[in-house]
């Protein structure tokens, strides 16, 4: 009987305990483990954290465990990436022998790269671009960080690449070499039975960080105005402030002098038990972003059949067919969302022909095996080739 393939995935903060996911890359590759539970495959997830100061391992699935490392004692993270943590992923790698070391982190989480035996087939899954976040940062501190860590993950791109979006394919074009794959972010299988709304009741659900990439503020500017024309969405809010942006000082004071208290929720990060209560009691995902690669909260709320309102950033416009599995606007035209929004209100019936579509899009493109058997085939395709990793990636004239 052949042997399973042996994956070792390499993931900054891996929750633990494993619901308690406070990001897409999180939810994106638990879905994915999630995915290989029937296939021919053993992997060992290593989790990166600042929360341990003790290497300890959890059993995830029959065919997945996680290891969970500490960080390092450096307050820089990529010190600790360059120094402590990659020894500590050598000598897994050195007990474990994989077939392919599978980065779903890139910017300086790729520093451990330097330890991580060359020899055995490193792959990169593409979830941000690093260089088009930089500008959204509004202090130069912030800037220069990410424009580090961008030039960091191009000196130390791996030379197999799996892209999220044609978005993402066509950046790097010039910096891989090779015949890269498109493969979308995973959704799990609980999402898929959430049962279709039986009634509209204007209630809206916005899910992730809480930062100016994500733009919150616009849709606050727009359910005031809608209030003020008795249109009154209900705004529930999943997830939590970056602090090192300083934004909950725009977007609490203005939720409070606009009289939207009593309407917009904050509920903080929360469980993928309480996700699905969340996507069951809600009509409408809102996300009003500047800039996205492949969004995994889009993709959950199509597979929730629930109606989908975002920008047109990105790689989005790949998972959203305009007016008929989901609403895409233009950033910046608070106007578009406002005029979206204004025809969903109350309006049932479109509300639930759009929710059913999105769930037909999303079985078909996003179903965790469908996307675990995908990455499956990438992996044999790399373990069966015969090209090795001394290629050079790093092109110095980009």
């Amino acid at each position: 009987m052949r042997k399973p393939m042996r994956v070792l995935f390499l993931v900054p903060d891996f929750p633990d305990p494993p619901d308690r996911i406070k990001g897409g890359i999180q939810s994106a590759v638990l879905n994915l483990l999630k995915g290989f539970e029937s296939l021919p495959i053993d992997v060992k997830v290593v989790s990166i954290s600042r929360d341990t100061d003790n290497e300890y391992r959890r059993q995830l699935y029959s065919n997945v465990e996680v290891i969970y490392v500490p960080e390092g004692p450096a307050p820089l993270s990529f010190v600790n990436y360059f120094l402590h943590c990659s020894r500590a992923v050598r000598n897994i790698i050195k007990e474990y022998k994989p077939d392919i070391i599978h980065f779903e982190e890139g910017m300086n989480f790729l520093l451990i790269r330097f330890f991580a035996h060359k020899r055995y087939k490193h792959v990169l899954t593409i979830h941000g671009i690093t260089f088009a976040e930089a500008k959204l940062k509004k202090y130069w501190k912030q800037r220069m960080k990410w424009y580090m860590n961008g030039i960091v993950e191009r000196v130390m791109l791996p030379p197999h690449v799996i892209h999220i979006s044609k978005y993402s394919k066509n950046i790097f074009s010039r910096l891989i070499r090779e015949k890269a794959p498109i493969i979308f972010n995973a959704v799990g299988n609980s999402y898929f039975p959430i049962p279709e709304l039986k009634a509209t009741g204007n209630r809206l659900l916005y899910v992730g960080v809480i930062n100016r990439r994500k733009n919150l503020m616009s849709l606050l500017k727009v359910l005031d105005r809608l209030q003020q024309k008795g249109c009154a969405f209900t705004l529930d809010i999943v997830g939590d402030f970056d602090e090192s942006e300083k934004y909950r000082e725009e977007v609490l004071p203005f939720v409070a002098a606009r009289g939207l208290s009593q309407r917009v929720n904050f509920l903080g990060w929360k469980t993928q038990e309480d996700l699905i209560e969340l996507y069951t009691n809600h009509d409408i995902v809102v996300l009003p972003s500047l800039q996205e690669t492949l969004p995994v909260v889009i993709a959950e709320a199509m597979s929730a059949a629930r109606v989908m309102v975002t920008t047109d950033v990105g790689g989005i416009p790949e998972m959203i067919d305009h007016g008929k599995d989901g609403f895409i606007y233009q950033k910046h035209q608070e106007d578009q969302l406002e005029g979206i929004l204004m025809e969903l209100f109350n309006n049932h019936e479109l509300v639930s022909e759009v929710g059913a579509a999105a769930r037909r899009s999303a079985n078909r493109k996003f179903h965790c095996r469908v996307i675990a058997e995908k990455t499956f085939n990438y992996y044999q395709l790399l373990h069966l080739s015969e090209s090795g990793e001394s290629e050079s990636v790093f092109n110095p004239s980009v």
